[in-house]
């Protein structure tokens, strides 16, 4: 995780499987940081297969408005993994999570 990240932002998330998505309940949701693989949160679906949200860090609000910092990211990067009985595991790189908003 980036020691910059002064600010925070919110992360749900919501598993559903089939053609007609159905809520996975139970499913099991892990956060790592994608630059050293240490799991930050893990969390399980309800049953609506949704997680609560998770604050997570994020990099100061002021880089999403300023201009010239075209070199920095005004969102952080988790990766996320999710399993459940029954199911393949899913990885997802790079999800983006912006300061003071919910992803």
């Amino acid at each position: 995780m980036n020691p910059t990240y002064l600010d925070k932002g919110d992360l749900q998330v919501f598993v559903t499987a089939g053609e007609s998505p159905q809520p996975v309940p139970g499913a099991r949701v892990r956060v790592t940081d994608p630059a050293n693989g240490n799991v930050l949160e893990e969390l399980t679906t309800d049953s609506s297969g949704q997680t609560p949200f998770v604050e997570l860090p994020a990099p100061p609000i002021e880089l999403s408005v300023a201009e010239g910092e075209a070199d920095r990211r005004p969102y952080a990067v988790y990766n996320v993994t999710i399993s459940a009985p029954g199911r393949e595991t899913l990885h997802i790189g790079g999800v983006e999570v912006l300061p003071t908003g919910r992803s």
